[in-house]
């Protein structure tokens, strides 16, 4: 609520033949100010102490100003009476005149020292305030709104709790701030308190936050799944924690179709489909809390791994590969079962007509095995073995059949580079030389000359055994001499 200073002001009058001049001028005496405040009904505003008997209080657009009393004052007042009729309280910088029966609340004729005279004497409103206006010597203010809304006030009744109305501002005081709400129902809390839940800091997942009228922070389940206001809300052994339910160690918590039919599982299990980790071709589905997979179509399970029925990696029902057959051959899948294809072109085929002879004596004859088969044409100079071909005239060649086409090739080991050397060759006379007769071992055998060899007898001597060595150097004579006449 709005008030202004009172402040008191002395006057020094004197009365005029005992306090009324015959022409009816007031002298005023001693008096202190007084001051008007905003309101909402006629019944917020305070009749001064010391009004006069034909004054009444009024309320006009949220402002307290005086009135003529017309219960009280039926004929109105008298300019003999003024001073009781009029007074408008022992604070009032105002002398009210009579003038025509009625009390002239805002004729500054007979003032001193008043707030104001005119609303540009009022100090500026607040950012609650209208514009003030000045009556009976006060300035007087408005809520900036009608009705008001917090935090402007034109009474106390408009804020709410323990708050007052002080400027037209909703106030509680120090160590204190004033939480807005509908008109009248605001209150006080601390200055560290909450007025709204979105002033307290956020919790977790499952937490919403509370503001108490009293203006303290709380939380309260949000509602979501696996959130607990008490163990009642979770199911099975699970326990509430910060509005969450919880389980032991090694285990976690699965929210039950509604509150209360939550059961714990060991962390290795799922709750959902959604908890499983995702398998390539493969559809998942979370069936008592165990992740059971499903190969899509075409698929099948190979220790855990979908993988196609037409992959010549895992053909039809098989998890090993199709064989890789000969080079010729690239591994196939087909109707799930594995077979060949050519790895590429002739002499690489999958039907006779894919191949393609690589010479005039060629006609293919046959697909065998993905390979290309050729027969020679019979034509001179074609073949299928290397009979069919003629013999070379020349001894070192031999006749062969390349690619279906004769051709030669070279003896090993004939002629002037291979053949067998002359003097290696079989000689005419292998009769034993006269000079290698076996020579009579009864006599010594020396050796003597200059660089040549010779056998000659020596002294007798009895007959034992001649010296081994003596026949090594006989066979090393014999094979010198047999080089020499060959």
């Amino acid at each position: 609520m709005f008030g202004l200073v009172i402040r008191r002001v002395a006057w020094i009058t004197l009365l005029l033949a005992a306090g009324c001049g015959d022409d009816g001028t007031v002298v005023p005496l001693a008096t202190t100010e007084s001051a008007l405040s905003s309101c909402n009904v006629a019944a917020d505003c305070v009749l001064p102490a010391g009004a006069g008997s034909c004054v009444t209080m009024a309320c006009t657009s949220h402002r307290c100003e005086f009135a003529m009393d017309a219960v009280a004052c039926p004929t109105g007042c008298t300019v003999a009476n003024q001073l009781t009729d009029c007074a408008i309280g022992a604070g009032s910088c105002l002398l009210v005149k009579c003038t025509a029966a009625a009390c002239a609340f805002n004729d500054y004729s007979t003032s001193l020292s008043c707030d104001c005279t005119a609303p540009a004497d009022c100090a500026a409103p607040n950012a609650c305030q209208s514009a003030a206006a000045c009556t009976s010597g006060t300035c007087t203010y408005a809520a900036v709104t009608d009705p008001a809304v917090h935090p402007c006030c034109n009474v106390a009744a408009d804020c709410g709790g323990a708050a007052t109305c002080t400027a037209n501002t909703c106030d509680c005081g120090g160590g204190k701030k004033f939480c807005d709400s509908t008109l009248g129902n605001g209150r006080c809390v601390p200055s560290g308190g909450c007025c709204v839940p979105t002033e307290c800091g956020t919790g977790n997942s499952c937490q919403a936050r509370t503001c108490s009228l009293a203006g303290a922070c709380g939380f309260v389940s949000n509602g979501n799944a696996g959130c607990c206001d008490a163990p009642a809300d979770c199911g099975g052994t699970a326990g509430c924690t910060a509005n969450r339910c919880t389980c032991a160690a090694g285990e976690k918590f699965c929210a039950g179709s509604t509150p209360g039919g939550g059961v714990c599982i060991p962390n290795s299990g799922c709750c959902a489909s959604t908890d499983c980790a995702p398998h390539s071709n493969a559809s998942v589905a979370c069936t008592a809390n165990a992740c059971v997979y499903s190969c899509d179509a075409n698929f099948h399970d190979c220790s855990g791994t979908c993988r196609s029925n037409t992959s010549i990696s895992s053909c039809g029902a098989s998890c090993t590969p199709c064989a890789t057959g000969n080079t010729c051959q690239a591994p196939t899948c087909s109707a799930g079962v594995c077979g060949f294809g050519t790895a590429g072109p002739s002499p690489c085929c999958n039907v006779v007509g894919d191949c393609t002879p690589m010479n005039a004596c060629q006609t293919a004859t046959a697909c065998t095995n993905n390979q290309c088969v050729f027969g020679g044409l019979a034509s001179t100079g074609c073949c299928n073995s290397a009979t069919d071909c003629p013999a070379p005239a020349n001894p070192c060649l031999t006749r062969t059949c390349v690619a279906n086409q004769c051709a030669t090739a070279p003896v090993s080991n004939c002629g002037d580079d291979a053949g067998t050397p002359d003097d290696l060759a079989t000689p005419g006379d292998l009769a034993t030389p006269d000079d290698l007769a076996a020579p009579d071992l009864a006599d010594k055998l020396s050796l003597s000359g200059g660089g040549g060899c010779s056998v000659a007898p020596s002294a007798p001597r009895d007959r034992a055994a001649p010296p081994a060595s003596l026949l090594l150097v006989a066979l090393a004579l014999a094979f010198a001499l047999r080089r020499r006449h060959a």
